[in-house]
């Protein structure tokens, strides 16, 4: 059977709400005919899609490709329509840019002086410690510390951010300095959990704690950074954050890890005038604070 490729959003929708009703609401049309629709597009791929449970409908490993599909057809449809719109050559609209949040106050400063000169461009500023689907239009841009494993989406190297370790006069006047940097006995560790405990950073800690004392594990890098001013223990973070906090003390001549920073979007929208300056706002950003990200900066 031929397949009406306008059913796939039914299964994109569902996808989305997890809810036949909750799909029927996002399309303006009852549930009976999300059920009818979706029940064609099995019948045309000759697949099934989903699972009926008693916990209700589960997508199967071909409705999952199948909606991962659907959904790169709706960006790159999106992004046909804003070229046939002329939008590819205008330097306004919005372009959303999820960041760490330590990265605000920079890129604030930065677009504002964008704004100066392009006043119809608006950067929209999305901080997350989550990977926000680009594919999926939750935002435009990211600035990621790793290398997207998405090969459908472009990617360019923009500088590294150096980590190290840090405590604060406050912990290091009652617990005394560090016997040498192989040696972290007797000292009260801050260190991570979740998805920050893999990385550059992190991941140099637990190999060199030994037998010193975890006393706290953060999910964010924020909470790690207000624990170690605060003199809970001693831990790794971006030097940059550290470079405004005058009691803290850097305890590495040298940076204990390096994390390459990457911008990134979708394909359709890399040549889009407004994403390009974006990416050369950012790119401009990392320059002039080259040294300070990378922590050569004592």
């Amino acid at each position: 059977m031929p397949v009406d490729w306008s059913d796939l959003k039914y299964l994109l929708a569902l996808k989305r709400a997890g809810t036949l009703a909750g799909a029927a609401r996002q399309l303006a049309v009852d549930h009976s005919t999300v059920s009818r629709r979706l029940a064609a597009l099995e019948g045309a791929i000759g697949s099934q899609l989903l699972r009926r449970t008693p916990e209700g409908l589960c997508f199967t490993e071909a409705g999952n490709t199948a909606a991962a599909t659907a959904e790169a057809m709706e960006a790159s449809a999106s992004g046909l329509l804003d070229k046939l719109a002329g939008a590819d050559d205008r330097d306004a609209g919005v372009v959303r840019l999820t960041c760490a949040e330590g990265f605000i106050p920079y890129l604030v400063a930065q677009s504002q002086q964008l704004r100066e000169v392009h006043p119809e461009l608006r950067v929209e500023l999305l901080p997350s410690t989550a990977a926000l689907d680009l594919l999926r239009r939750e935002a435009d841009v990211a600035l990621r510390m790793f290398r997207p494993t998405q090969a459908a989406l472009v990617a360019r190297l923009v500088g590294k951010l150096g980590w190290s370790l840090y405590a604060s006069e406050a912990y290091l006047a009652r617990k005394g300095p560090l016997q040498s940097l192989g040696d972290l006995s007797g000292h009260d560790l801050i260190a991570y959990d979740a998805e920050l405990k893999g990385g550059f950073g992190p991941r140099w800690l637990e190999e060199h704690r030994g037998s010193a004392t975890v006393v706290m594990r953060c999910d964010s890098v924020r909470g790690a950074v207000l624990a170690i001013t605060q003199g809970v223990g001693i831990g790794t973070m971006p030097c940059y954050l550290a470079a405004g906090e005058p009691s803290l003390r850097r305890l590495t001549p040298e940076v204990t890890a390096n994390a390459e920073v990457f911008l990134v979007t979708a394909p359709e929208l890399q040549d889009l005038k407004r994403v390009r300056l974006v990416f050369e706002m950012v790119m401009a950003m990392f320059n002039q604070h080259r040294s300070l990200f990378a922590g050569t900066l004592a």
